[in-house]
C-alpha cells in the first residue's frame, strides 16, 4: 500500500522561504502543490524550482487547491489574516515566528484553528538544535549544580537587510526577528521569567526599528541576560553567531556559535564528566524541524510524534506573550506628550513605571496609552 503524501502550499516566497522549500523537498511524505506570494514573480520562480502552481492571491489558492497543510512564511503583520484564512478553509498551518504583533491577534489565531480542530504550530526551533539539547542535558544531569545565572548572545555582521528588505521598514525589529529565539532558550535552560526589563536602540540609521537589544530576565531563583545585535560581529565570520554561558552552584558551561566548542568550567569537568544523551533530537538538525511537524500530523494528536514536536503552541504561545510584553514596554517608554505649559518640550510618562498586564483582558491596567499598541489597524484586505 502506497503511503499518502501530504499536500501542502507555501505562502510567502521570500528569502527564508527558500530554506523551507529545500527542507520540505527532503521529506518523502509531503508534496508541494502550490506557492503563493503577492510578488507573483517570486511565486512563479519558486514553483519553477520546486514544483506546484503559482498564485498571487492566498484566497484564490485556498479556494482552488485541496491541501492538508500550509506553511506560512510571510511577514508578521499578515500572519493573522493567513492563519484565519487557513482555518476558514479547514487547512492545518505552520506559521513563521513571531506568531503575532500583539496578544489579541495571537489569541484570535489560536481560537480560529482550535475551533476547527486543526493542527497549528509556530516555527520556533532553536531549543531543538543539537548543541542546545546537549546543554539542557548537562544542566539536567546536575553537573553544574543549580543554574542561577545565564547569558545568551546573538551577533552577526551578515547583511540581513538586502535579503529581507521589510526589516528596514519594520518599527519593531531585533526582538521579534531574532531575540525571540534567545528568549525561548533562556526559558528552556533556566525557567519561566517572573519579570522582564528591556532596553533596545537603533545603531544603523537606515532602519526604522531597533537593531540592538538587551533584556534582563528574572526567574524564580535565577537571572538571565539576553542580548542581540545586527550591527556587530564577534569574529571574522559574518554569519550569525550564538553564544551561551550558564553558571551553576557547582560550575559553569559555555559554548560559541551554534553550540560549537562547548566547555565545562573548571575545564577539568569537560574531561571528567560524561552526560548520557537522554533528550529526543529532531532528526536532520534544523531542517528536520519541518519533517518533525509532518510526522506529528501523520501520527495524530497525542501520539509520540506529536509529543516530540519541536515547537508546539504550549511553548510558542507563552514565548509570544513574553516577547510582546517587551515590545509594549519599549513603545510605552518612547511614548511622548507635550509638556504642560511648554508645548515645545516633551514629557515621557511611560518611563520609570512598572507596567501591569491583565492577561485575560489583554490590557495594561496602569498606563492607558500603552493599550493602543496591544492591537493594530489592518490594511484593507487583511481581515476576514
Amino acid at each position: 500500500m502506497t503511503q499518502k503524501k501530504y499536500r501542502y502550499a507555501l505562502i510567502g516566497c521570500g528569502f527564508f522561504a527558500q530554506n523551507h522549500l529545500h527542507a520540505w523537498r527532503q521529506n518523502p511524505d509531503v508534496e508541494l502543490i502550490a506557492t503563493c506570494d503577492v510578488d507573483f514573480e517570486k511565486a512563479k520562480l519558486a514553483a519553477a524550482n520546486f514544483g506546484g502552481k503559482a498564485y498571487a492571491s492566498a484566497e484564490e489558492l485556498f479556494a482552488n487547491e485541496d491541501l492538508d497543510f500550509v506553511d506560512i512564511a510571510t511577514t508578521p503583520p499578515t500572519h493573522k489574516y493567513m492563519v484565519e484564512l487557513a482555518a476558514k478553509y479547514g487547512v492545518a498551518a505552520i506559521c513563521q515566528k513571531p506568531l503575532a504583533w500583539d496578544m489579541a491577534d495571537a489569541k484570535s489565531m489560536v481560537k480560529a484553528m482550535s475551533d476547527k480542530g486543526l493542527p497549528f504550530m509556530v516555527h520556533e526551533n532553536f531549543r531543538f538544535q543539537t548543541p542546545m539539547r546537549k546543554i539542557k542535558e548537562i544542566i539536567d544531569s546536575g553537573a553544574i549544580g543549580r543554574p542561577f545565572f545565564g547569558r545568551i548572545s546573538f551577533r552577526t555582521a551578515h547583511d540581513v537587510y538586502s535579503a529581507q528588505s521589510w526589516l528596514v521598514e519594520s518599527e519593531r525589529m531585533i526582538i521579534v526577528d531574532v531575540a525571540v529565539h534567545l528568549f525561548d532558550l533562556a526559558r528552556y535552560f533556566i525557567g519561566e521569567p517572573k519579570t522582564i526589563f528591556t532596553s533596545a536602540h537603533r545603531v544603523n540609521p537606515i532602519i526604522k526599528g531597533e537593531d540592538s537589544a538587551t533584556i534582563l530576565m528574572h526567574m524564580e531563583d535565577a537571572t538571565c541576560i539576553v542580548d542581540a545585535s545586527y550591527e556587530t560581529k564577534s569574529d571574522h565570520n559574518t554569519y550569525p553567531q550564538t553564544f551561551v554561558i550558564i553558571e551553576g552552584t557547582k560550575g559553569k558551561m559555555m559554548c560559541s556559535t551554534y553550540g560549537a566548542n562547548p566547555l565545562l568550567l573548571p575545564t577539568s569537568k569537560t574531561k571528567d564528566i560524561t552526560v548520557k544523551e537522554s533528550l529526543y533530537r529532531v532528526p536532520g538538525g534544523d531542517r528536520g524541524h519541518y519533517d518533525n511537524w509532518v510526522n506529528a500530523c501523520i501520527a495524530g494528536f497525542g501520539s509520540t510524534e506529536f509529543k516530540q514536536l519541536s515547537s508546539p503552541f504550549s511553548i510558542a504561545g507563552p514565548l509570544t506573550e513574553s516577547v510582546l510584553m517587551g515590545n509594549l514596554a519599549i513603545r510605552s517608554y518612547d511614548y511622548q506628550v507635550p509638556r504642560a505649559g511648554n508645548a515645545n518640550q516633551l514629557d515621557y510618562p511611560g518611563r520609570g513605571i512598572k507596567l501591569l498586564w491583565d492577561g485575560p483582558n489583554m490590557k495594561i491596567t496602569n498606563f492607558e496609552p500603552a493599550n493602543q499598541f496591544v492591537t493594530r489597524n489592518y490594511r484593507p484586505g487583511y481581515t476576514l
